[in-house]
Order: C-alpha cells, then structure tokens, then sequence
C-alpha cells in the first residue's frame, strides 16, 4: 500500500516557509578576527582551555520494527514475515489477507499463551528445548536434516530455538486451559415457552 502525499502547498505554508528564509538570510554573521592581539589575560586563556567542551548525545539505539505489541512484548516486523513466507510455504499458493490476518493472530494467540504459561509460574528451561530439538532431530533423521528442515523453513538455529520455547510455553497453556473444561455438560430440557 502505498500513501500518496499532496504536492500542493496550502498558501500560509508557503509563506511561513519564505518567512524562515528571509529570518536566516537576515542572521548576523560573526565576527571576524583581525589581527589584533588578545586583550584577554594569560590566565584566562588557561581558563577557557581547561573548560570541558559539549559532546554529542549519544544516540538513542533504533527500536525494532514491530507489527504487534502484545502486554509490552514486541512481535516484530521481522518475525511476522518470515512465519508467514512459512505459512506460503505451505500453501503452495499465494496468500490473501485472511491468511495474513490469521498468520498474525496466531503469532498473537502463540505469545499470549506463552505470557499465561509464564503468570502461572511455567519456565521452559533450555534443557528442555534442547531435548525436543534432539527429538526432533532424531525424528528428522538426524542433525543434518534437522539443519537442512530449518534452512527450508527460513530459520535460524537461535529464531528457531525461540520460536520452539514459545510454543512449549503455549502447548503448556492451552493443556491447562483445555484440563479445566468438562467433557460432558448437564442437559437441561425445558418445555417450549409460547407467547399469546
């Protein structure tokens, strides 16, 4: 999507501008040194050479760039496409924006989950991580075509360790949610109610 931006100037913009022009053009400049000698004291000029000199602020570090900002925790831009270059992947065709929508709020439904574990005092420790990446491994077929799925898949060995200690967070959260609903209900029949 691209935005389109007006070429024409309303007229008081216009005029500021030439405003502004004119103000600097009209700004004293300096004074030039001629020659003469100083009329300050030795013990002056030692003064202002001992005076510390402004720095430059240190600049403030870029923030990432974010699609979706869940509970203070960032989903970045980054992150979003490349899930959703998988979820293409998948397909085998290309995507509408219903399935961009729902790549998103899966990430979404993935991270709330995750923080829910998280309230609930679940940590995924790394050696679990690195015992389902064996696992997975092992199913794989080895290192190598574990190395060589995640390369095909657009991961990073540390992209792809975050993603799976989120989804271990998650898969946690959901069996809790799930463990707490009944499998049966009461059924309750009522006679029809008729209105005259």
């Amino acid at each position: 999507m691209t935005k389109r931006i007006s070429s024409n100037f309303p007229p008081y913009l216009l005029l500021l501008i030439g405003w502004v022009a004119l103000l600097s053009a009209c700004r004293s400049t300096p004074p030039v040194a001629t020659g003469l000698p100083s009329a300050l004291p030795s013990s002056a000029a030692t003064d202002l050479a001992a005076t510390p000199t402004a720095t430059a602020f240190e600049p403030s570090p870029t923030p990432i760039p974010a699609i979706a900002q869940v509970n203070g925790e960032i989903i970045s831009v980054a992150a979003y496409q490349a899930e959703l270059a998988r979820y293409t992947a998948a397909l085998d065709r290309p995507t509408t924006p219903e399935d961009e929508t729902r790549v998103l709020d899966e990430l979404i439904n993935q991270v709330l989950l995750a923080q829910g574990a998280a309230s609930e005092g679940f940590a995924v420790s790394p050696e679990l991580v690195d015992q389902k990446i064996t696992a997975l491994a092992t199913e794989l077929g080895g290192t190598q075509a574990l190395s060589d799925w995640m390369a095909g898949n657009g991961y990073l060995e540390n992209d792809f360790r975050v993603d799976l200690q989120r989804a271990i967070a998650a898969a946690w959260m959901r069996d809790q949610i799930t463990a707490g609903v009944p499998l049966q209900t009461e059924q309750v029949h009522a006679p029809p109610i008729l209105l005259t």
